[in-house]
């Protein structure tokens, strides 16, 4: 299939998250929103839970089996199934969301005209497009393996029209810290998060007091770091935000990492070591420059991606409005294979 034939397309922001493109490298992710003012990157990282390492193996359990078994050859069915409670262990917990990296953009005065949004499959680039006035502007974003960095990449074609501010928050409990560098983002996880289907209260527990940054945590605790150039403009800050005006291009780098280095309760990082690794992790990565970033991204992708190639034809309802609205109705009625592949 060409790659051209590779990409989710839409002519509108995403109004909610199902809505939003995916990008991702396996361990970090993020979910883009699109909008023409207000974009939204709302990130996760694969070891972000609540809890903590600790001892998951429940006592008794093997004394109970014979038990249950028995009960089973007997016909004993409710009662097995009662017995069988020894087994269980405490709920798992919960994965939970790292936070939102929010950019506020300054336009002329004007109507926003030839949106368009797309996630290339063939590249694993999510990318922004419109025209304001006279001015084209180009948004690409992507999570780079060999990096281990979201890379962000703001363009316009006229200079001095790029102008946003750059801001990163989370649900989670947490601190953001913006100075000349970037912003730094720290927070920790709860210790506990019961089920969504339970009733009991409270459901969301953090830790009693926090732990100090050379410390470790009972908890998960994270880090992420945003750092940026631009070219021509100026750089500054403003509360809890960078703000860039008049700028033609910017390079946005995302790091992140946990305290999680694995399941040993012995193991695990104090917040201090998790900053140092997501700065040093950012400082790598601006010594190199926008396309050799994105073409170490993609060669690395399609190494992977381009093994296999599905191929159940095209019809005309590939030219339909993006893979939303009226092709989705469509493919209910008719057979949409190019859209199955996809």
């Amino acid at each position: 299939m060409s790659s051209n034939n590779l990409k989710l397309w839409y002519r509108q922001p995403a109004t909610q998250w199902v809505e939003a493109l995916p990008i991702g490298n396996g361990r970090v992710g993020a979910m883009v929103f699109g909008d023409v003012a207000h974009e939204r990157l709302q990130l996760n990282e694969e070891t972000l839970w609540s809890g903590g390492v600790r001892e998951w193996n429940t006592p008794g359990a093997k004394a109970a089996l014979p038990a249950v078994r028995q009960a089973i050859f007997d016909g004993h069915y409710t009662e097995a199934d009662q017995l069988a409670k020894q087994l269980q262990g405490p709920f798992t917990q919960s994965y939970q969301p790292l936070g939102d990296l929010r950019l506020n953009f300054v336009h002329e005065n004007g109507p926003i005209k030839d949106y368009y949004r797309e996630l290339d499959l063939d590249t694993a680039i999510a990318s922004v497009q419109y025209r304001v006035i006279n001015t084209h502007f180009l948004r690409e974003t992507f999570v780079s393996a060999p990096d281990q960095a979201i890379v962000v990449h703001l363009l316009c074609d006229r200079a001095g029209q790029l102008s946003f501010s750059a801001t990163l928050d989370s649900q989670l409990r947490s601190t953001t810290i913006v100075d000349k560098d970037g912003l730094l983002l720290t927070g920790e996880c709860p210790v506990h998060v019961e089920p969504s289907y339970r009733n009991v209260e409270p459901a969301v527990i953090y830790a009693a007091s926090e732990k100090g940054r050379s410390e470790k945590s009972d908890s998960l605790r994270f880090a992420t770091c945003v750092r940026m150039v631009t070219k021509g403009g100026k750089v500054t800050t403003k509360g809890q935000s960078i703000q860039v005006t008049g700028a033609t291009q910017a390079l946005l780098l995302v790091t992140t990492a946990t305290s999680f280095t694995g399941f040993d309760p012995a193991t695990g990082l104090t917040l201090d070591e998790v900053i140092q690794c997501v700065q040093a992790g950012a400082s790598q990565s601006l010594r190199k420059a926008y396309p050799q970033l994105r073409a170490a991204h993609i060669s690395d992708h399609q190494a992977l991606f381009q093994r296999v190639e599905l191929d159940l034809g095209i019809t005309a309802a590939a030219v339909w409005e993006g893979v939303g609205g009226a092709r989705l109705n469509g493919a209910r009625q008719v057979l949409d294979g190019h859209l199955v592949a996809i």
